[in-house]
């Protein structure tokens, strides 16, 4: 008992923790769904038992009772059915709430139909007829758990009409083995409803979880989409420029140069990945090119400038730029170092 205390509290706090998570209202409507969907294999259950209990007991039972319980249940289930078929999965919060409220209603009905099957079995009834009764009301029991398990009190409406009347029944019928069955059946009812309270905190929980999922994508889908914009801004604006840009690694490998460069150099960087962008540099300034990389890997937050550097072109001839060195070794996307410039030429009036 101590242990179930324990895990009784225990999910209780998981439930408020989750509170903040959960939105009621969603869950409400998420709650009717399931109901919805559980439907089915309710009415089918009900059917095919309900037929079997009037078959077993036809020949021994009073017939005007058996037909009167069997027509109870058939209009309970054909309520359910009817409910199933009309629900639809866009019903508004305050529909969906009305939907889970008769679900409840008709637990409560079907269980207390169920837990009245023991009536219809006439005096001096057969042991195996009381042990099928038994067993079929433990099976729809055990089934009403999964099915109404996104709802406790659906849940526990059905549970409890049904299992008292034949705990009861087996307790007051003063031997010893029917005492026993009837403190068993009193322990299996008091499982049974912590299990569909565990359901429904699970259900609630993982709804919980999946609420959480849903925004965190949507929030990286929006994030994404900034992202993506940015980066078009950032490459329209230096592939658009008519100032070169030249990014290379600390080894001197050039890893991108924009439409300006491979104008301004007559140069396909791309059928030529390992260049060295000291190779571009004529040989009389290359000294200065060494100076100022150094000073930029030794100074990242600062930009180096340059002043009249020369490049040679393709097909020869020199291109003198003027622009400045950046460190951008620790940018993601860069992880080296941007020579940006404008051609001198084009800057004369």
């Amino acid at each position: 008992m101590v242990k179930f205390g324990t895990n009784f509290a225990r999910i209780l706090r998981v439930q408020d923790n989750q509170a903040p998570l959960v939105a009621t209202e969603a869950f409400e409507v998420e709650r009717a769904n399931l109901l919805a969907k559980n439907s089915w294999p309710v009415v089918i259950g009900h059917v095919m038992n309900g037929t079997l209990v009037m078959v077993i007991l036809w020949s021994t039972s009073n017939a005007a009772h058996l037909l009167m319980w069997g027509a109870l249940l058939a209009v309970a289930t054909v309520a359910r059915f009817a409910f199933a078929i009309v629900h639809h999965a866009g019903m508004s919060v305050e529909q969906a709430r009305r939907f889970n409220n008769k679900c409840v209603a008709l637990a409560t009905t079907t269980g207390v139909l169920w837990g009245c099957a023991i009536l219809l079995l006439p005096e001096g009834a057969m042991p195996l007829q009381h042990t099928f009764i038994a067993f079929v009301i433990a099976g729809m029991t055990s089934a009403a758990v999964s099915s109404n398990g996104p709802y406790f009190r659906a849940a526990a409406s059905f549970i409890c009409p049904a299992i008292i009347p034949l705990t009861v029944y087996y307790l007051t019928q003063g031997s010893f083995i029917t005492v026993a069955i009837g403190f068993v059946l009193v322990i299996y009812m008091t499982v049974m409803m912590i299990v569909a309270f565990n359901v429904e905190g699970a259900i609630r929980t993982a709804y919980g979880v999946k609420l959480k999922k849903d925004e965190l994508y949507q929030k990286l889908q929006s994030r994404t989409r900034e992202a993506e914009t940015r980066e078009q801004r950032y490459r329209s604006i230096v592939e658009e420029t008519s100032d070169l840009t030249i990014c290379f690694d600390t080894a001197g490998t050039i890893t991108y140069a924009n439409p300006a460069a491979v104008d301004l150099l007559s140069i396909d960087f791309n059928a030529e990945p390992k260049r060295q962008f000291r190779d571009l540099v004529n040989i009389e300034d290359r000294d200065l090119i060494d100076d100022s990389v150094d000073h930029a890997l030794a100074e990242p937050a600062r930009a180096v400038q340059v002043y009249h550097l020369r490049l040679v072109a393709k097909h020869g001839g020199d291109r003198v730029v003027s622009g400045r060195i950046i460190n951008l070794r620790h940018a993601p996307g860069v992880l080296g170092l941007v020579f940006q410039g404008a051609n001198v030429a084009a800057l004369r009036p």
